[in-house]
């Protein structure tokens, strides 16, 4: 499918404090998509739909990778309750787009990162660096709507749709954009 899920994305530093990632997913295949977007967090007390929230990670030396999608769960954890991305619908013949500003430099973040090293005492100590490359990349599902209409959820005055851990895991496919050559701060702790 990914042949007929096509990502652009550009990244653009607007100063020295604040980046703006826009991408564009159109969806080329005779069947509706899925997008894992918005992305989700656990305020007041429930889950949250936050459009301007990435996952941001390092993918190899001096890259770092934006990206929406389910993050597995490590194996040698136990988790309560799995970080689910909320669904985007993305009907064939269709384009979604979406801008995230995000706050520079940026800091590594995506779920379960220190999750293993819960009993560890030891003090991190924040580190910034240069990237000499960022890679954007999504998370989809092509399921049957009827999967997945008993589970529409509106958030916000949004209308979204939301797939347990398992059958999200299991069904994601991903989709990756170029990687572009650009400097950009990175925030990490070691």
């Amino acid at each position: 499918m990914n042949d007929h899920v096509v990502l652009n994305y550009q990244f653009e530093k607007q100063s020295d404090k604040l980046g703006v990632l826009s991408y564009r997913v159109s969806n080329t295949s005779n069947q509706d998509i899925y997008l894992f977007t918005p992305l989700t967090d656990f305020r007041d007390g429930r889950v949250q739909a936050i459009s301007s929230r990435v996952y941001v990670y390092w993918d190899e030396p001096h890259t770092v990778h934006l990206t929406k999608r389910i993050w597995s769960v490590p194996d040698d954890i136990d988790v309560y309750m799995p970080e689910v991305p909320m669904l985007t619908k993305l009907p064939s013949g269709k384009t979604f787009e979406e801008q995230v500003q995000l706050p520079l430099p940026l800091k590594i973040n995506f779920p379960y990162q220190f999750a293993a090293d819960a009993g560890d005492n030891r003090t991190r100590y924040p580190v910034q660096v240069m990237t000499q490359g960022l890679v954007f990349s999504i998370g989809y599902v092509s399921l049957e709507a009827a999967e997945l209409v008993n589970q529409l959820k509106r958030v916000d005055g949004q209308t979204y749709f939301s797939l347990p851990y398992g059958a999200s895991i299991e069904n994601q496919q991903i989709v990756t954009g170029k990687k572009i050559m650009i400097a950009v701060g990175v925030s990490d702790f070691q």
